[in-house]
């Protein structure tokens, strides 16, 4: 059974497997620490299910135990099948992405006669993850933002409403000292003039 496994996952690296066909190549993009579903439609009940990155084994639905002890250990527990609800579904969800995860992922749907493997479909997915801000910060950032608008909603009103009380005060203090100095203006009779003869 250990060698089954290892010629089969040598057939997958290599691409040698009888009946190989190639449906396509997609693109998906996710940020650090969110899930992203690898799609991959399958033919009707494959016999084994094998995801891959490069050479390293992402996740497997097999009968075989030796194929499920062959995933990497960085992908152990990150992912899941839907095989098991849906026989045309080959799909991989992939928790907790990180920069790292990045890449082209393969799905290799196999079926197989007797011992040998007589088709083989797979699948492309190119991966890209970017680094992102937390929703929760984003939220943050936003209800910030709404404060910084109502301040200056707020602010421009106020500035403006006191250089008006202040030019207002300004003024009255003018005429104020201008009416005081007006009062204050002692209105002396002039002396009449004498006439010398």
């Amino acid at each position: 059974m250990e060698n089954m496994t290892l010629m089969l996952v040598l057939l997958i690296i290599e691409g040698l497997a009888v009946g190989q066909s190639t449906v396509g190549q997609s693109t998906k993009s996710s940020n650090v620490g969110h899930d992203v579903l690898l799609p991959c439609l399958c033919p009707s009940n494959p016999d084994e299910l094998v995801w891959q990155i490069g050479e390293r084994v992402v996740s497997v639905y097999s009968q075989n135990k030796d194929a499920i002890n062959s995933i990497d250990k960085m992908f152990i527990n990150r992912t899941k099948l839907f095989l098991h609800m849906n026989n045309t579904n080959c799909s991989m969800l992939l928790h907790n992405v990180s920069l790292v995860d990045a890449g082209v992922y393969t799905c290799h749907a196999l079926n197989y006669v007797q011992d040998n493997i007589s088709s083989r479909n797979a699948l492309d997915v190119n991966l890209t993850v970017s680094e992102n801000i937390r929703f929760n910060d984003l939220q943050k950032g936003e209800e910030d933002k709404t404060i910084d608008k109502t301040s200056i909603h707020i602010a421009i009103p106020v500035l403006i409403l006191i250089i008006l009380l202040a030019a207002g005060l300004i003024l009255f203090l003018l005429l104020r000292r201008r009416r005081q100095n007006h009062q204050n203006i002692i209105y002396v009779p002039a002396e009449p003039m004498m006439n010398t003869v």
